[in-house]
């Protein structure tokens, strides 16, 4: 029964589709945290990100591609054996604090045995303390050449 378990978790652990369905996200419209229970839009970017390297998305807004793309980074991150640096740019400051609050959900939401140390927690940055991965948020509305 033990070893059942633990492959559970290994399996939970390696398969994105799996781990990033068991993430919590914050539904605005009901103020509640429930799991990442992915739409259509959703599962088809996950195959293709699963799949291959470069992808271009043009989509409608609202149909949570950016949700799924910080969840697919966060398993990333999290699953790094070495330093990587995961990284999305938004056109606002307030989008990419809202961007960088999902992360921060996954993170704090995780069950405590899964938490790994962070060894940098701040407004656009994760970083994980064994592995040296980190995710961060940025803004493109500074200055041309000044990204903070």
């Amino acid at each position: 029964m033990g070893r059942r378990k633990v492959a559970g978790v290994d399996s939970l652990l390696t398969e994105p589709g799996e781990f990033i369905s068991r993430l919590c996200i914050m539904h605005k419209r009901q103020q509640r945290l429930a799991r990442f229970d992915m739409n259509n839009a959703q599962k088809e970017l996950l195959d293709a990100l699963q799949t291959h390297n470069r992808i271009i998305v043009l989509k409608a807004r609202q149909l949570g591609i950016s949700t799924l793309t910080r969840a697919w980074h966060f398993h990333k991150a999290y699953m790094a054996t070495q330093p990587r640096q995961f990284a999305v740019i938004s056109h606002t400051r307030s989008s990419a604090e809202e961007l960088h609050r999902i992360e921060r959900t996954f993170y704090s939401n995780l069950p405590s045995p899964l938490r790994k140390p962070l060894e940098r927690s701040s407004v656009r940055t994760l970083k994980f303390q064994q592995s040296g991965a980190e995710l961060r948020t940025y803004t493109a509305e500074e200055a041309p050449g000044h990204m903070r």
